[in-house]
């Protein structure tokens, strides 16, 4: 009994300290979603299948992770693996922006908010300050909003002029993102 209540005491007071953290990264989501609504006009349903689409995409990179863990390991341990990221977010928005053919503000929109979904779920994984959380919760959600609004918009591009430039812009978005890591990682 004594050790059950010693885990009980130990879980809660984690949870205390980790609240504060979730309640930041939860308010900076809830501001970026308004922000994004407001700035490209997005109705409310490619909201919400956006950012469905965000938290499915990460919950896709969790999968693999699990599935080819050596392979994973060796993309993260060269730095590169931004490219298992965008490949994530990217796929869902091919599929719908295919099947739905969306104007170019409501394409970039909706990539802003898988890329928001997307952070939101990654954000919670490195919480353990509140000066992370603000970090995670305004920087690198915009980060991820910017890297998949460039894949998206060459992925809109494609489907305007019937080409391939959407691996340009995906490639973009990769080194982007890798960018970002490295400058990240150097500096913080």
């Amino acid at each position: 009994m004594q050790l059950l209540d010693n885990f009980l005491n130990s879980t809660f007071n984690n949870m205390k300290i980790m609240i504060l953290p979730l309640v930041l990264v939860s308010f900076f989501f809830i501001v970026w979603v308004f922000l994004l609504k407001f700035l490209f006009r997005v109705s409310l349903k490619y909201v919400i299948l956006g950012l469905f689409l965000g938290i499915f995409s990460y919950i896709g990179l969790i999968a693999t992770y699990i599935t080819f863990p050596t392979l994973f390991a060796f993309f993260f341990n060269i730095g590169i693996v931004v490219i298992f990221e965008e490949i994530a977010k990217f796929i869902p928005s091919k599929e719908f922006l295919k099947k739905y053919k969306l104007d170019l503000r409501t394409s970039l929109g909706f990539g802003s908010l898988i890329g928001l979904g997307f952070s939101f779920i990654e954000n919670i994984q490195y919480l353990g300050s509140i000066n992370m959380a603000v970090f995670r919760g305004i920087l690198s959600s915009g980060a991820h909003i910017l890297f998949t609004s460039v894949s998206i918009f060459g992925l809109w591009r494609s489907y305007k002029y019937k080409n391939k430039s959407w691996i340009f812009y995906l490639l973009i978005s990769f080194l982007l993102h890798w960018s970002y890591n490295i400058i990240i990682s150097k500096y913080w």
